[in-house]
């Protein structure tokens, strides 16, 4: 379309054998003043496909067959959608970051309270003992005191002065098991006979952790005979969901935590907020 001085092409349209049917090469210099080139492209294009490029731009929008009051509403017009398209790509660049701190947030998940409804084994455990110090009970991983040829007790003990509870944790896929109850009376006794007596077992579960917590059965539901032989032992069987939502009451300022303490350390049975 265009040369130099020398000869040599600095405006050219050729055909590459990939990708766009045609491409326009301008110089450096065009782009303060596109419209002619513009205007030749629609030209060309229409030509040769008519039903993507109906027509081209006419000349009453080239502003220099504008009137000068034209102009200027033009360019205050143009200034204007200037002035959306930047908001625009403002906001997307808001809403991009906000999409990614979700994501963020979502895999934080993994490593915060809501482990309390998602995890099992030692994530659970540590999850459990988090919750609970965050209540106020002193707390001690009790596998991190045993030897290591020596036989697996209690998860847990829970202290609140001269007040403590031995503590047994579980995560199931399914249903929590009320066999379990037998063997948390079991860590007690072992639990009793090198430390001495303890005032609470406490059988703590995360069941269904599969499913959203608003589906899930109460725990041990239909268990209500071993739920009660266990109350009748000083035991408590608590949802990791109660630990949850009293762990949350806490930290939104609803509830004390010398309250939820109190509250915990008095229950037996299956407790219920």
């Amino acid at each position: 379309m265009l040369e130099n001085a020398d000869g040599d092409a600095i405006a050219v349209i050729y055909r590459p054998h990939r990708g766009a049917s045609e491409v326009w090469y301008l110089p450096e210099e065009a782009a303060g003043n596109l419209d002619p080139f513009l205007f030749a492209a629609f030209r060309e294009w229409n030509e040769q496909d008519p039903k993507r490029f109906p027509a081209a731009p006419g000349w009453q929008s080239d502003v220099r067959w504008m009137s000068a009051i034209q102009e200027k509403r033009y360019r205050e017009i143009s200034d204007k959608i200037g002035e959306a398209a930047t908001e625009i790509e403002r906001l997307q660049r808001v809403v991009a970051d906000a999409e990614n701190a979700l994501d963020a947030l979502s895999r934080d998940a993994q490593l915060s309270q809501q482990r309390l409804l998602t995890g099992t084994d030692d994530s659970l455990v540590a999850a459990v003992k988090e919750a609970l110090e965050g209540l106020g009970f002193a707390v001690v991983d009790l596998d991190i005191r045993l030897d290591r040829n020596q036989a697996k007790g209690a998860d847990l003990s829970v202290s609140d002065g001269d007040w403590m509870a031995v503590v047994e944790v579980k995560g199931y896929g399914k249903g929590a098991k009320s066999n379990d109850l037998i063997k948390v009376g079991r860590h007690r006794r072992v639990y009793e006979r090198a430390d001495g007596e303890v005032q609470r077992m406490w059988y703590v579960a995360n069941s269904f952790r599969f499913d959203s917590p608003d589906s899930r059965a109460q725990i041990l539901d239909g268990a209500d005979e071993h739920v009660q032989d266990f109350a009748e032992d000083d035991g408590l069987v608590i949802d990791t969901r109660d630990i949850f939502l009293l762990l949350k009451s806490v930290e939104s300022g609803d509830r004390q935590k010398a309250e939820v303490r109190e509250t915990l350390k008095d229950a037996t049975g299956r407790f219920t907020l």
